[in-house]
């Protein structure tokens, strides 16, 4: 029988970690066992837990703090079919698991998601960002940025405009010369695209085992899900279908601040360009153009927090010093 292993790196977390297994346990079809890889500062116990249904197995592991090498630590003890890579700040619907996993009998990916949800500056719950006006979509064409939006139905307006959108419709889901990944289109009741936010993926178990975390990634992980997903799909992409959804509460402990997090982003994704044969130095190149159009937007708009930071980044690359901060773990 095709069963499920669901695989939870956590930290610190208790109460996010609570509400993710509340709805696993809640799930219509329940997955085989859970494991999860602890590496708080007060030893995570099964006492601290929800009660899990006697179907399910739960095991918890003990491990230093490297989101990448706790979830590596899981893959390896995983012993089903399919394994579900789950956040602990995710919260699943309640057909999440049966929904996915009945999708790789008709797909021959290996990586399908459900729509991922997280909420805006209104505090609603959204898939993407909206479609930004024509000048900010320009530059984004021009510098190779990334670009999170849905342009499926949305009307063109004005040359410029039709032009941008039919240049993203015909590249579809894609990653640009400079490495930043595009998301413009996102079509139900499924779509595909080459990156997307996989902590709530459900994986082939062989894929995930020969394919593991790049323990190089400094410990929270960012850029992780990024190579993953490339070194398993860069081809054929992730099935992200739209009937089912998981909410990412986006816990607010354990993270950067957000000039600090566009660094080490970015620093993962030169590590990426150097490291993966798909790249080569005209996409470093690229990247480059890119963020020197980074810089000129921060400065323009007074973020001098991030105009700091893509200078940081700029000198590192450049004067080649350590790619990761983790390249030393």
């Amino acid at each position: 029988m095709d069963n499920v292993s669901v695989i939870i790196p956590t930290r610190n977390r208790i109460k996010s970690l609570s509400r993710a297994l509340k709805s696993i346990y809640n799930q219509t079809l329940l997955p085989k066992e859970i494991i999860i890889i602890d590496s708080s500062d007060n030893k995570l116990t099964i006492n601290k837990l929800p009660n899990c249904p006697k179907e399910i197995s739960i095991n918890i592991i003990h491990s230093k703090p490297s989101v990448c090498k706790q979830r590596n630590i899981g893959i390896d003890k995983s012993s089903n079919d399919y394994i579900l890579l789950c956040d602990d700040d995710i919260e699943f619907d309640r057909d999440y698991i049966v929904t996915v996993k009945e999708l790789f009998k008709t797909s021959k990916l290996d990586i399908i998601s459900g729509l991922i949800l997280e909420k805006d500056n209104k505090n609603q719950w959204v898939s993407s960002s909206n479609v930004p006006k024509t000048i900010k979509l320009l530059y984004a064409y021009i510098f190779g940025l990334p670009l999170y939006c849905n342009i499926v139905d949305k009307p063109p307006k004005g040359f410029i405009n039709r032009f941008l959108i039919r240049k993203y419709k015909a590249n579809h889901n894609h990653i640009t010369k400079a490495g930043w990944p595009v998301m413009t289109q996102m079509e139900s009741p499924s779509f595909t695209t080459t990156i997307y936010g996989i902590g709530a993926a459900m994986f082939k178990s062989v894929s995930l085992k020969n394919n593991k975390y790049d323990p190089a990634f400094y410990h929270r992980g960012i850029g992780d899900n990024y190579d993953l997903a490339i070194r398993i799909n860069s081809k054929n992409g992730i099935l992200v279908t739209t009937q089912t959804k998981a909410l990412h509460h986006k816990e607010p402990s354990n993270r950067f601040k957000k000039s600090e997090a566009y660094y080490y982003r970015g620093l993962a994704l030169f590590y990426i360009l150097t490291k993966n044969s798909i790249f080569n130095w005209k996409n470093k190149l690229y990247f480059i153009w890119s963020l020197l159009g980074d810089s000129f937007l921060f400065l323009i708009t007074r973020r001098l927090a991030y105009f700091k930071a893509n200078a940081k980044l700029i000198s590192s690359i450049i004067f080649r010093k350590s790619l990761y901060k983790s390249d030393k773990m």
